[in-house]
């Protein structure tokens, strides 16, 4: 039997469907309600994000708006604040034995509060959608305003959707300066471009299957380096030519008992820093072999993504399938399978457990260390670009209240492993495992 859908059973559906398709970062067929409601809707996130070994928390807090204008018009503002706290690897340097150790720049050391904000106005017609959204993203080390053009267009009896999208991001990127800091080096302003291009088709197979299948290119260009990385080279290091020394473990046993906060509180490194003939970082680059994060100034990524969601009648649930390849021109070549079970479990509870996991190769200028500079000048030691595989279990709660009220409630256990690789492309090791915990509440309220 085909049940029919009326305007206030498909806003219900709505939230429904949004809580439980969404894949970040990664636009969703089912999950957009294909029309202009007459509602507004009001939509607040909480957010934390906790890495173990006392590595980064992340807090959000997120408040999205949604009205409509005139007959076939719909605005949107979204407002995000995070504030990010914690340890942040800077670098691995060897110890006497020639295995690696991380060095973890000081929690103390690392907060920063990003905000953003973004607008967008949608034309809906009867078989086609026009989406305009621009927005901005302000951070202690960083800038961004980007904007985008989302158009969809339905055919054969709405059972066939074309989609096609475009972006454009525009950002400053600098290194916040604290000349009373150790290794912090003065403030240079980078810029860097972002431009992506989509199409996608979605078609409905039958009343309980869709598909949607979406081809992506995006093209980076300008400074792509993190300014705060470092990267240890061998051949660099002055301090080898007197022997093997465990230089990991002595600068990690400087900052456990206190010795580099006590150079920074008494002044003594930003009088180096400001007045001696040479900088700290100069030093650590002369006797450590500490060299600067260098990447190449482009990047283009392939993006493709194929998702399927069935609908079970026999038990009331409903079954969703996501694939995503990004083929990088860095090398750093991805795979992500996402299998999530929706389940309606009576009195507008919906229970949604998924499993998500993750596998990337490494970049081709990626290594733990190095033992010289290589002939092109790029190098990195940044763990996202090392070879690893991770996987997520998440659970997701959705409570229906009255007619125009969701509680959503997410948790995540995410495990990050250089083993978990599938196909052991690339370099990554052990010191770069970690695991993190998300919990995350949203409320949503139409009137």
């Amino acid at each position: 039997m085909v049940v029919a859908v009326t305007k206030k059973n498909a806003d219900r559906l709505s939230a429904f469907a949004t809580a439980a398709l969404a894949l970040p970062g990664v636009s969703a067929l089912a999950a957009d309600p294909g029309y202009r409601s007459d509602d507004h809707v009001v939509s607040y996130n909480r957010g934390d994000y906790r890495e173990s070994g006392d590595r980064m928390t992340i807090n959000t807090d997120q408040v999205t708006i949604t009205f409509p204008i005139g007959e076939k018009f719909e605005g949107s503002l979204n407002a995000i604040k995070d504030v990010t706290s914690g340890a942040s690897p800077v670098v691995n340097l060897l110890n006497a034995d020639g295995s690696a150790e991380q060095v973890l720049q000081s929690g103390a050391s690392i907060r920063d509060e990003r905000k953003v904000y973004d607008v967008g106005l949608g034309y809906y017609d009867d078989d086609w959608y026009l989406g305009y959204s621009m927005g901005r993203s302000r951070e202690d080390d960083y800038e961004s305003d980007y904007l985008s053009l989302d158009y969809r267009e339905n055919f054969n009896d709405k059972h066939t959707t074309l989609f096609l999208g475009i972006s454009y991001s525009t950002d400053e990127v600098w290194n916040t300066f604290d000349p009373t800091s150790l290794l912090d080096e003065p403030t240079v302003v980078e810029e860097r471009r972002k431009r992506e291009l989509m199409v996608g088709v979605g078609q409905v197979l039958d009343r309980n299957t869709v598909v949607q299948f979406n081809l992506t290119f995006a093209h980076y260009f300008g400074s792509l380096s993190d300014p705060y990385k470092k990267v240890h080279v061998v051949e660099e290091a002055g301090i080898n030519e007197f022997g093997n020394f465990d230089v990991a473990r002595a600068l990690n046993t400087l900052i456990d008992n206190g010795f580099i906060s006590l150079l920074n509180d008494t002044g003594v490194s930003f009088l180096l820093n400001n007045a001696g003939p040479v900088t700290i970082p100069e030093i650590a680059n002369e006797l450590f072999g500490l060299v600067k994060d260098s990447r190449p100034r482009e990047r283009d990524q392939w993006i493709a993504l194929f998702r399927a969601s069935h609908f079970i009648e026999s038990n009331n649930s409903a079954l969703h399938f996501d694939y995503r390849y990004i083929n990088d021109e860095w090398g750093a070549n991805s795979h992500t399978v996402d299998i999530k079970w929706n389940k309606d479990v009576g009195n507008e509870w919906i229970v949604a457990p998924s499993i998500r996991y993750y596998s990337q190769s490494s970049a081709s200028f990626y290594d733990i260390y190095f033992e010289s500079i290589p002939a092109d000048g790029y190098l990195t030691s940044d763990y996202r670009l090392a070879a690893f595989g991770a996987i997520s279990a998440k659970l997701e709660v959705v409570k229906l209240l009255y007619d125009s009220v969701s509680i959503r409630a997410n948790f995540e256990l995410y495990t990050r492993q250089h083993s978990f690789a599938f196909d052991g492309a690339g370099n990554g090791d052990g010191l770069d495992d970690f695991r993190a915990k998300l919990f995350s509440l949203t409320i949503d309220g139409s009137f």
